[in-house]
């Protein structure tokens, strides 16, 4: 039998290393939806730590102690590959300087 053309041959999706590397978006992104968008009933989707068996979220933490970033406990600042061209702009303010910029 043909498939039709709302039918097509399905195959198995492999990321690329680009694309597993995005797994941390995403799982910051359902841990976003069940906070803010999950019902009474829970949340619609669950993540499983295969390594120790426990059901856990996304967490964004600090990659040299651990703790949690929140949006009052960070500076953002202009890194070395930030664009040079864009430094001499004016709309860049403070952070041209490579100063710390919290708004």
């Amino acid at each position: 039998m043909t498939p039709r053309w709302s039918d097509p041959v399905r195959h198995a999706y492999l990321p690329t290393e680009k694309g597993r590397d995005f797994f941390g978006v995403l799982a910051a992104l359902n841990a976003w939806g069940d906070r803010w968008l999950a019902d009474d009933s829970g949340a619609p989707v669950i993540t499983r730590h295969t390594a120790c068996g426990h059901d856990t979220h996304a967490q964004v933490v600090c990659s040299a102690c651990g703790e949690p970033l929140r949006p009052d406990d960070v500076d953002v600042r202009t890194g070395p590959g930030y664009p040079a061209h864009l430094l001499r702009t004016p709309r860049c303010g403070p952070a041209s300087t490579g100063t710390a910029v919290r708004r």
